[in-house]
């Protein structure tokens, strides 16, 4: 790209900054064992750097260069049915030097839903194992 924004925190805003160079790779499985079960799973590995500055300075802030996520969907016959999801986010550095970087974040959501005809209620337990880890990092000199 011929430019990246970047957020500033200081500002608030995002800025248009160097150019990068993103590439990457993702794998993706379903798979049905049964007829009321179903499995999946996505991997997502990426490298971001800046181009045309020092090797030294060219990270991406807040670019994560792997996200995984898997669940498994289930129908309980009677119009019962549910979920349970994973999703991790690796670290990512949050300045150009790389000497400070996030923590990985991961995630564990559980839901369980009914039908009604052609409706369906549902409920979803976000973070079910209350994780204390943050949704997003800067860093602030």
């Amino acid at each position: 790209m011929g430019s990246e924004l970047v957020f500033s925190g200081d500002g608030g805003t995002t800025e248009p900054n160097d150019a990068t160079r993103c590439y990457g790779t993702e794998a993706n499985l379903f798979w049905r064992p049964t007829n009321w079960q179903a499995l999946d799973g996505s991997v997502g590995l990426t490298n971001a750097r800046f181009r045309n500055v020092e090797a030294t300075q060219n990270r991406i802030p807040n670019s994560t260069s792997n996200v995984i996520s898997g669940g498994a969907a289930f129908e309980f016959g009677n119009g019962l049915s549910g979920s349970l999801r994973l999703r991790h986010f690796g670290s990512a550095p949050l300045i150009e030097d790389n000497s400070a970087r996030s923590h990985p974040t991961t995630r564990v959501n559980l839901g369980g839903y009914y039908k009604l005809g052609r409706a369906k209620l549902g409920i979803d337990i976000l973070n079910l194992f209350s994780a204390q880890n943050a949704h997003i990092t800067y860093f602030y000199t």
